[in-house]
């Protein structure tokens, strides 16, 4: 019997790479900052691999679902907006002082959150995606099938 990895941390679970390359990038992003705390990695890392995910389901995505994430940093306050700086955590794709650059803002609050509640989201959110591939299987089948009924059926001889 054969044991499935029940969470994204590990190994051989569908979203293991994403979720290891997302803590390289906090782990760095932390170090950077001198911040520190007990799961602070896990926990930052499993709530924006949900976050991440999330956003890729999104019709209008502002990130490429075929790139995985180049970094993470944290927001500065600026003129336009009273935000503090790291009020967020920002996932980029492709070069940070490019203007093409991809971004992501996750509030840096959900990533103090325990990672258990995040992982078990990420789970229910593949679970999502793959009933929807699925049913979109089904019905392209059902949809060539009735074309091939159609086909078939103008070729028939009247004779």
């Amino acid at each position: 019997m054969s044991h499935e990895p029940q969470y994204a941390h590990q190994p051989g679970h569908p979203d293991y790479d994403q979720y290891m390359s997302l803590r390289s990038n906090f782990e760095k992003m932390h170090g950077e900052n001198g911040i520190d705390g007990p799961n602070l990695n896990h926990n930052a890392t499993s709530a924006a691999l949900r976050s991440f995910k999330a956003e890729l389901a999104r019709e209008n995505s502002s990130l490429d679902p075929k790139s995985g994430i180049d970094g993470v940093v944290l927001s500065r306050a600026n003129d336009r907006n009273s935000d503090v700086d790291g009020k967020y955590a920002i996932l980029y794709q492709g070069d940070p002082n490019s203007p093409t650059v991809r971004t992501h803002a996750v509030p840096t609050q959900e990533l103090t959150q325990s990672a258990e509640q995040n992982l078990q989201e990420i789970n229910r959110m593949n679970e999502q995606r793959q009933q929807q591939t699925q049913s979109q299987e089904r019905q392209q089948s059902y949809q060539m099938t009735q074309e091939q009924d159609r086909q078939s059926m103008g070729t028939r001889s009247l004779i």
